[in-house]
């Protein structure tokens, strides 16, 4: 399993962002750094009449040479407070929006920091301003006999700075792909793990102290990705991803979907077996995911079943059964409940991997472009009031 592969469908919360949408209706100069740091803006005209922007995030590559700074994942807290995380060239790669430009956010010095690492944060999630999940791998040089080696990575915003979480030994480098937070006390980050007899979905809850790993139904002796996950509650988790056999010709692939009903998880069946890139769930009688085909899928509490199809559809978000955004490099996909309507996607986009709303008019995509010099910089396609 490739990292490429499991982090191409990362997708935020559903319910967390309905709770802040609840209150928001009750209550009714990026700079250049280091090398590279660009901002650019450009509008387009979407499906609804919405109007988005295309904003290039502000970096610092620090390796030199060609960048590489793609986002990963998107997550609202509020209108005014967005996180997008990926990497640039080796290092992690943390970026806020304030309600008025995005600014990148320093990582503490650690083990990222060593030089020849490559490390990439690829989910982030929090429940509050002050409590924020990112979650990746990386692949550190040792600077010993050990070499380079392999491990999970995890940190954690307060607020006012972020700090590296501190992780079960033995834990795969690929157990924390995607993260989805609840409260300060509890969290989900999930991803794989593997032996020479079997690959798992891995899931590890965070109890406000400790992570701790819970087992899950799936397993393969094939190829596994966990693509995303999304809960309206701490008790109505979805996670999604794909199985797939070796080799080229005659391959085989699989769409795999588990449960959390907030005692133990529990494998789903959906229809379609191109497998799964994301999942955004509203309720317990209403959830959404999409297919590498192109198929969105929505849950309405006793089984899933396919509404339309977006083709290029990479990544979905919905604030409620009659506001679903899917987006691509080819379209920006709408749903109001009963009809879709569609958009080319600005060509400047090269790439969208993640997305997440907060409100009507508050809906991020995340993704990367690539420059005419090669330079690849991470990007945000959002709606003009956000």
């Amino acid at each position: 399993m490739s990292i490429g592969g499991s982090i191409r469908g990362s997708q935020e919360a559903g319910g967390r962002r309905r709770r802040h949408y609840a209150r928001y209706v009750a209550t009714v100069s990026a700079c250049c750094a280091g090398l590279l740091g660009l901002v650019g803006l450009s509008t387009s005209a979407a499906a609804g009449g919405t109007t988005w922007s295309v904003t290039d995030l502000p970096y610092q590559n620090s390796e030199g040479g060609v960048p590489f700074a793609p986002l990963y994942s998107i997550g609202a807290i509020s209108a005014s407070d967005v996180w997008a995380v990926g990497r640039v060239s080796g290092a992690p790669l943390t970026e806020n929006w304030n309600g008025s430009k995005w600014s990148s956010v320093a990582l503490p010095a650690g083990p990222c920091s060593v030089f020849e690492n490559t490390c990439q944060l690829t989910g982030v999630s929090g429940d509050s301003a002050g409590d924020v999940f990112a979650v990746g791998t990386g692949t550190i040089n040792s600077e010993s006999s050990a070499g380079f080696v392999a491990t999970p990575l995890a940190f954690h915003w307060n607020g006012s700075a972020w700090k590296a979480m501190t992780l079960p030994s033995g834990l795969s480098s690929t157990a924390l792909q995607h993260v989805e937070a609840f409260s300060p006390t509890d969290a989900w980050a999930v991803g794989i793990t593997g032996s020479e007899s079997a690959t798992v979905a891995s899931a590890e809850q965070w109890n406000g102290t400790t992570w701790t790993q819970v087992e899950t139904p799936i397993s393969t002796k094939g190829s596994l990705a966990i693509n995303a996950i999304s809960g309206s509650s701490a008790n109505d988790i979805w996670v999604v991803g794909e199985t797939s056999t070796g080799g080229y010709r005659n391959r085989q692939v699989g769409s795999v979907i588990m449960h959390y009903n907030g005692s133990s998880w529990s494998l789903q069946t959906v229809p379609d077996n191109s497998g799964l890139i994301a999942v955004d769930a509203l309720s317990p009688s209403d959830a959404w995911t999409l297919a590498a085909d192109g198929s969105v899928l929505n849950w309405n509490g006793t089984s899933w079943s396919v509404k339309t199809e977006e083709s290029g559809a990479s990544t979905l978000t919905a604030l409620s059964a009659t506001d679903l955004w899917v987006g691509g490099v080819v379209s920006i996909g709408h749903y109001n409940g009963s009809s879709w309507s569609t958009t080319p996607t600005p060509t400047t986009i090269s790439h969208l991997s993640s997305a997440t709303a907060f409100a009507p008019g508050h809906v991020w995509f995340a993704g990367d472009s690539v420059e005419e010099n090669g330079d690849e910089v991470p990007v945000v396609l959002s709606t003009s009031n956000g």
